[in-house]
């Protein structure tokens, strides 16, 4: 074994020359696409990865949807506080005439009758 990689480093010197010409050509050969192959190697390890454009483009593609998506259920949440808003105070606004109109319907009675009225009302609620 050691015979065989001893051959193989006369080889690649040169020192070998009882192989003959073409065998040095060959040998030449052989070398040279090692040095390429080792040069390349220590390159493409040596260098820093060059950035990845899709996928670069995929994060800030998702990160627009998302600031997108945050606005838009933002802005959602928004009209709805408005219009619930809106709602509340109509509802206030139809309880304050309900009340004045009970009390304008309910100042001509007097205190007995107002009594009646409200138990009456209380006693009509619950048959229902």
């Amino acid at each position: 074994m050691m015979k065989f990689i001893v051959l193989a480093v006369q080889y690649l010197k040169g020192t070998a020359s009882h192989l003959g010409t073409t065998k040095n050509l060959v040998r030449e050969v052989v070398v040279g696409v090692m040095t390429a192959l080792c040069i390349y190697l220590v390159l493409h390890f040596t260098m820093p990865p060059e950035p990845d454009v899709v996928g670069g483009l995929r994060n800030v593609l998702q990160t627009t949807l998302q600031n997108q998506h945050r606005a838009d259920s933002l802005q959602a949440w928004i009209r709805v506080k408005e219009k619930q808003d809106i709602i509340d105070s109509l509802q206030y606004t139809i309880r304050q005439y309900e009340e004045r109109d009970s009390l304008r319907a309910n100042s001509k009675l007097t205190p007995v009758g107002a009594m009646q009225t409200i138990i009456g009302a209380i006693r009509g609620k619950k048959a229902k």
